[in-house]
């Protein structure tokens, strides 16, 4: 893991960026420079290098991201158990769909009594698929020596995207999974098959408006490195920041503890209640 987040962070985006995955225009400050005789002797002084300047030179590579006021998410702290482990945090591609869905199966059955054992990719299909399979150029991976160890997921703007979902996903999970009978008490599995079934509540459109992209993150609980989620956030909304979001949002279950507590020490906070809010979700936000 880099030592300091910023150059890690900077690097992974700049990654990104060359594999051309910054479609919108991005505008950038541009300065109009005087030509004098006396501008050679000023910048042979040395005054102007990164180092004269507070932060330094990664401060420099930290106002290389758009996200100028995600500060929390660049200070980290050294893991409190000295490590050599190096983790990589790169652009998803297709071949790592299986990885994921593996991370996201794993972290999930940690926490249910009902493992589903007999549907192995219903958890995938529900909290990542869409994501991949419509959103990938806003998807990264975390990696270490024996292979992927977590994700970090989104899209820039959720209205477009649950519409994608409704054509080119949702029939797809519907011919998979066959809608369960509701004559009987619905296990956890068979829940989440129905509502493959039913039709998506839309959020209010004055909530969208500040927070238009959705995230999804999550990491193995091998990885013990605080540091490193830090690094995936910042990376993950630097590329939704850069393609013109402004805020991003994440659905929660209220009893999931463990995933609360993971978005918070990010920067997340609880969106009051409004009108048009699932009953069933916590709604975590993050302006950009």
């Amino acid at each position: 893991m880099c030592a300091d987040g910023r150059i890690f962070s900077t690097s992974v985006y700049c990654y990104w960026m060359d594999h051309a995955r910054c479609f919108q225009r991005v505008v950038i400050n541009k300065f109009k420079m005087g030509c004098r005789s006396q501008s050679s002797a000023q910048f042979l002084s040395g005054d102007q290098e990164p180092w004269a300047f507070r932060g330094g030179l990664a401060g420099e590579f930290q106002r290389l991201l758009p996200i100028e006021g995600a500060n929390d998410l660049f200070f980290q702290p050294p893991p409190l158990t000295p490590t050599s482990k190096i983790y990589t945090i790169r652009p998803y591609f297709p071949k790592d769909e299986a990885s994921v869905y593996k991370i996201c199966r794993e972290m999930y059955d940690d926490e249910t009594d009902q493992p589903f054992h007999s549907q192995p990719d219903l958890i995938g299909d529900k909290l990542v698929g869409g994501l991949l399979s419509l959103s990938p150029d806003y998807c990264f991976v975390l990696e270490d020596e024996d292979g992927i160890c977590g994700y970090a997921l989104g899209t820039v703007d959720v209205t477009p995207f649950i519409k994608k979902c409704k054509i080119a996903w949702i029939p797809f999970m519907q011919e998979k999974y066959s809608k369960p009978s509701g004559d009987k008490e619905l296990s956890e599995a068979e829940k989440i098959m129905l509502s493959f079934h039913e039709e998506q509540e839309v959020l209010p459109e004055t909530f969208l408006a500040n927070f238009p992209s959705l995230i999804k993150m999550e990491i193995h609980k091998k990885v013990t490195d605080p540091s490193v989620a830090k690094s995936m956030m910042a990376c993950l909304l630097s590329s939704l920041k850069a393609n013109g979001s402004r805020g991003a949002f994440c659905e929660v279950r209220p009893d999931d503890k463990r995933i609360l507590e993971f978005y918070s020490k990010l920067g997340c906070f609880e969106i009051a209640k409004m009108e048009g809010f699932p009953k069933d979700v916590v709604i975590l936000g993050r302006s950009l």
